[in-house]
């Protein structure tokens, strides 16, 4: 991982100023890793996408390497201080970040990426860049302003820079996504230790119980449900903390439910006891809720899902959500929408009670100050996070849908 985003670095360092005049021209492109390999993006009119495209190529894959040493220094301390950097995040995101590190796998602490950044030498990236290729599986999307034509010469251009031998034959990617790990049926809590004397952050999450579409239909409209009463009874009611948020948390496609408030007037047991508080309550609440506010809920999530997209970068990330889900008809959105249109009230509290009430995959991690001496009730500490990760675990399955 470490060496492969410092590759990207060095490689995108080497671009800038060749791709100053398509720039200029009205393109745009971005080189960025990911969970899977790498990716090329590029955007703008689409005459010229075609040159953008071969130099990138060439610099990524054209030929062997033989970066700058200055620049390679330069690179390495760019990388470290932004993964320094995260332990200044706001503790809301810094909470987040750890649930991250908690389910999925493979995923690397940010210390272990800086011990590793620190082994690096510019002979070891060199070898790592001229072998990075040594066998790859493609994968292209075009869309928006552009004749099929141009399209398969852009794919056929791409091809063209890997031998035949290197080059997997399989239509989806064969390469293994992230795993996430199945939470037990138990509240457990992780201490997330970060020098902060003023604030104090909790972040829960629930999980669901796995990644058929209905639940992600249940799991969307509860956080519509759920929302606005959350930040009315603790940022205004209860005036826990000025960060209070709510939402689906959905990893990889498993949905879930965060929770999350920062204060910097209650600790962080006061907080974890006041959100269980609410969730107590909400579990009346929504019995009593009235068909109407129901149904605009319903709607009001139904009508952002069958919204078009605004922007063609919008447009993209979803084609490339579904690609990834293996759905090539697109039309993940649209199934949501029909399942959310047949949910009644009935459905939901019998989801919640499920998912909520019946203490059904959770974690909560707890950031800031911290009072050694207080209590969490129901919650079982995760001592060493190390530990936690390494145990044998049950996952998710990759897809819940067949290849098409």
């Amino acid at each position: 991982l470490v060496l492969t985003e410092l590759f990207v670095k060095m490689v995108n360092r080497r671009l800038q100023d060749r791709a100053y005049a398509a720039l200029l021209a009205g393109l745009q492109f971005q080189l960025y890793r990911h969970g899977r390999g790498l990716s090329i993006r590029i955007n703008g009119y689409a005459d010229k996408q075609l040159q953008l495209l071969d130099m990138i190529l060439s610099e990524l894959v054209g030929g062997k390497f033989n970066f700058d040493p200055a620049q390679f220094e330069l690179q390495v301390k760019s990388l470290r201080r932004q993964w320094q950097n995260i332990s200044h995040d706001p503790l809301t995101t810094q909470t987040a970040h750890e649930l991250y590190r908690l389910v999925v796998q493979p995923y690397w602490r940010e210390d272990a990426r800086l011990a590793a950044l620190d082994e690096i030498n510019l002979d070891e990236l060199t070898s790592h860049g001229n072998n990075l290729f040594n066998q790859v599986n493609l994968i292209s999307l075009a869309h928006g302003d552009m004749r099929y034509e141009d399209a398969m010469q852009m794919n056929e251009t791409l091809i063209n820079y890997f031998t035949a031998d290197k080059l997997t034959k399989k239509f989806h990617t064969e390469v293994a996504p992230p795993k996430i790990r199945k939470l037990p049926d138990t509240y457990m809590r992780s201490v997330k230790t970060i020098d902060d004397k003023n604030d104090a952050a909790v972040a829960i999450y629930i999980q669901g119980h796995n990644k058929d579409i209905a639940t992600r239909a249940k799991m969307l409209l509860l956080s519509k449900l759920i929302d606005t009463p959350f930040y009315f009874n603790l940022r205004t009611q209860k005036q826990v903390g000025y960060l209070v948020y709510s939402g689906p948390f959905n990893i990889l496609q498993v949905p879930g439910l965060l929770l999350s408030v920062q204060s910097p007037s209650h600790s962080p047991a006061q907080i974890g006891r006041l959100i269980d508080e609410f969730i107590d309550q909400f579990a009346m609440d929504i019995k009593a809720m009235s068909a109407g506010e129901f149904t605009r809920a319903k709607n009001s999530l139904m009508s952002i899902l069958l919204s078009n997209d605004e922007t063609l970068r919008q447009r993209a990330d979803r084609y490339w959500q579904q690609i990834d889900q293996r759905n090539y008809q697109f039309n993940s959105h649209l199934k949501l929408a029909a399942h959310i249109n047949k949910l009644d009230k009935d459905d939901m509290i019998k989801f919640f009670e499920l998912i909520v009430s019946n203490k059904q995959g959770k974690i909560l991690v707890q950031a800031g100050k911290l009072d050694q001496h207080e209590k969490f009730t129901g919650y079982t500490l995760i001592s060493d996070v190390i530990e936690f990760r390494a145990a044998d675990h049950e996952f998710f399955p990759a897809y819940d849908m067949p290849a098409e």
